[in-house]
């Protein structure tokens, strides 16, 4: 069974391999994953730049439900930097990307004729008595 070195050596391989390749959104998905393992091994000022460049690529990409988890990421990252303002503002800046999202979802499902819950299901013909 291959340990925390390993993986993340794994992840940064993975990560220089999809900047050779100019995949931008393996990219932003495996710095957002560096991220998160190095803020989970008490190491946030080397996960940081990882997190900045995954947000970065969300951004740019428009991927707002990425960004918002990504943001979500940040705050926890502060917090264990002890940057209390710099959290808040993640977690105000999530809340507001999440915010936008929603009468977007709300506006497409209005145009398609169709109701439902936020898992994506279609109403089915409703049961006579």
């Amino acid at each position: 069974r291959r340990g925390v070195p390993e993986a993340l050596d794994e992840l940064e391989t993975a990560l220089e391999n999809a900047r050779a390749d100019h995949d931008d959104y393996a990219v932003g998905q495996l710095s957002k994953r560096l991220a998160r393992v190095y803020l989970e091994q008490g190491q946030p000022d080397r996960g940081e730049p990882h997190l900045d460049a995954a947000l970065r690529y969300y951004r740019q990409a428009g991927m707002r439900p990425y960004e918002a988890r990504a943001l979500d990421l940040a705050a926890e990252l502060y917090a264990a930097q002890g940057r209390p303002e710099d959290q808040r503002e993640a977690r105000a800046a999530a809340e507001i990307v999440r915010s936008a999202i929603r009468p977007a979802r709300g506006r497409a499902r209005s145009e398609a004729g169709a109701s439902g819950d936020d898992e994506g299901t279609v109403p089915g013909p409703t049961p006579t008595s």
